[in-house]
């Protein structure tokens, strides 16, 4: 089992950006935690040893490459014993927590089936060239 400690998001806000942006497959179980930068960073260490969190493969479906866990704030695994999407966050990153849900999210739905069902990483690197100035929490004036 994973140990993460965090501040774990109310499952309310996850079905509202669930039903804003990917309403054309149900949603499948989601939990997001967000960390300090250690704790993300220990969390990040666990879930790449545990074998059944296909973190790897999600990365490289992502970026096509391994990055490093320090110069990433976000990143999803699916937790195949207990069927469950997991996000696990920064607390320190310049994005709001909303757009990085909506990004780990879209990840989430391009690997399920239109019931929820995780069916894999499939195509081609999927990450965004950069986020849209409204994604920043501080944007300078």
């Amino acid at each position: 089992m994973i140990e993460v400690k965090g501040d774990w998001k109310d499952e309310s806000i996850l079905r509202t950006i669930w039903k804003t942006h990917f309403s054309g497959k149900t949603m499948p179980k989601i939990q997001v935690c967000v960390m300090s930068p250690e704790e993300y960073l220990k969390a990040r260490v666990q879930v790449e040893a545990c074998k059944h969190t296909r973190a790897r493969e999600l990365m490289m479906q992502e970026y096509g490459y391994e990055v490093a866990p320090e110069k990433r704030v976000a990143f999803v695994f699916y937790y195949k014993c207990e069927d469950i999407h997991c996000i696990l966050m920064r607390n320190d990153s310049k994005l709001t927590d909303e757009y990085l849900i909506k990004q780990e999210m879209r990840h989430i739905f391009q690997r399920i089936d239109i019931e929820g069902h995780y069916i894999g990483a499939i195509g081609e690197p999927t990450h965004p060239k950069r986020p849209s100035k409204t994604a920043f929490r501080n944007l300078p004036r």
